[in-house]
C-alpha cells in the first residue's frame, strides 16, 4: 500500500486482516496504536524531508510530469484486475484505481 497521508495509514491498519501484512511507504509522521489484532507492519523511508521538498517543487513548477507514469487506471470494480497487472505486466509503472471511473 502507498500511503498518502496519516489517515490512510490509520485506514489501512484497521482494515488489515489478522495474520496480514500492511506495507508502507513513504512512512508519515503517526504513531499506529496497537490494535486488538496480529499483523505485520513493514515500512520504508525513501527520501529525507529535504527531498521530499524538492521533488514536490519540481512537480508544482511543471518540470517532472508524473501523468506519464500512470500505465493504467480502473474503476473500484477492477481492483482484481488492477493489483493482477501490477503483478504481471512488465510495462505496468502506476496502476491507478479511480472512484470516479467505471
Amino acid at each position: 500500500m502507498t500511503v498518502g497521508g496519516d489517515a490512510a495509514m490509520l485506514l489501512s491498519a484497521r482494515v488489515t486482516l489478522p495474520g496480514g501484512n500492511a506495507v508502507y511507504a513513504g512512512l508519515g509522521s503517526t504513531t499506529l496504536n496497537v490494535l486488538p489484532r496480529p499483523y505485520t507492519v513493514k515500512g520504508s523511508f525513501g527520501y529525507t524531508p529535504a527531498e521530499f521538498l524538492q521533488s514536490t517543487a519540481l512537480i508544482n513548477e511543471g518540470a517532472v510530469s508524473l501523468r506519464s507514469l500512470v500505465t493504467h487506471v480502473v474503476g473500484l470494480d477492477e481492483i482484481a484486475s488492477a493489483i493482477e497487472v501490477s503483478s504481471t505486466d512488465p510495462d505496468a509503472v502506476k496502476v491507478v484505481v479511480s472512484p470516479t471511473r467505471g
